[in-house]
């Protein structure tokens, strides 16, 4: 079970190579199978697609500070 555990946090390449080294069979697949869907065009597009959500995001944030911080200036 701890194993599992270790697999779901695994957030590098290096923590999942770690957990295979362990020889556990049921873990190794399901890293290849995780590897299989990561090399995917559908899954590359998807992921592409958040990291650009979190990139407009910050930025809408980031232009809305901005326009806040103008509009104090100028009352002063």
């Amino acid at each position: 079970m701890l194993l599992w555990l270790a697999l779901f946090r695994a957030n590098t390449e290096e923590e999942l190579k770690q957990i295979e080294k362990l020889g556990a069979p049921e873990l190794n697949q399901a890293i290849s199978a995780y590897h299989s869907v990561a090399a995917s065009p559908e899954f590359r597009e998807l992921e592409r697609l958040r990291a650009k959500a979190q990139h407009d995001e910050a930025q809408a944030l980031y232009n809305e500070r901005r326009k806040k911080n103008t509009r104090l200036q100028k009352t002063y």
